[in-house]
């Protein structure tokens, strides 16, 4: 509800500077400039933060190979029995 409203302050702020009447064209040009003005920061912001889950779901995979690992040589092996040869 609150982007409506913040689309409708931009419209009527157009509306005000214009003082006559304006095109689609002119009037989509505002709303996209305001867009790409609010959403600014969060574009910039992305690619780090994209970056950083990237590297949060390779270390997790590893952690979780290394475990599997380690789980499937502790259930192989029991004490005083040779460790089988791969």
């Amino acid at each position: 509800m609150y982007a409506v409203k913040e689309m409708e302050r931009v419209v009527h702020e157009f509306e005000l500077f214009a003082e006559s009447s304006c095109s689609a064209q002119e009037l989509t040009g505002v709303i996209v400039q305001h867009v790409l003005k609010t959403t600014d920061v969060k574009r910039k912001v992305s690619p780090l933060f994209t970056a950083l889950c990237i590297l949060c779901a390779v270390l997790t995979r590893k952690h979780t190979a290394i475990e599997n690992q380690s789980r499937i040589t502790h259930t192989h092996t029991h004490p005083g029995e040779p460790v089988p040869e791969r």
